[in-house]
């Protein structure tokens, strides 16, 4: 049987935590871009292929596909955080029922 090694799961905990800060910015700036080059194709093709005047029309759309993926990003880093802290919470467990 293997030694209880806290330290392992310890890493995993700060990796979930860095993760969690990253992930609300990655999703607002691949939410931005997917809706801005949609909104930018789109709105080309409905304008035989010109892309004047479309611009400041896609880049609102792309804020709002910011606003999107930096509330999907707040949900999924709060999940990230909440299994971090599970961890720690497990090995603080083990830590106070340890014998001698």
């Amino acid at each position: 049987m293997s030694n209880f090694q806290p330290e392992i799961i310890e890493k995993v905990a700060d990796e979930l935590m860095k993760k969690a800060k990253s992930v609300i910015t990655t999703n607002a700036l691949v939410g931005f871009f997917l809706l801005f080059s949609l909104s930018a194709i789109l709105s080309s093709a409905g304008n035989n292929g010109s892309f004047d005047g479309v611009l400041l029309p896609s880049f609102l759309v792309g804020l709002l596909g910011a606003g999107i993926g930096y509330m999907v990003g707040k949900t999924k880093a709060l999940s990230l955080k909440v299994e971090a802290q599970k961890l720690l919470l497990d090995i603080q467990i083990e830590k106070n029922t340890r014998k001698g």
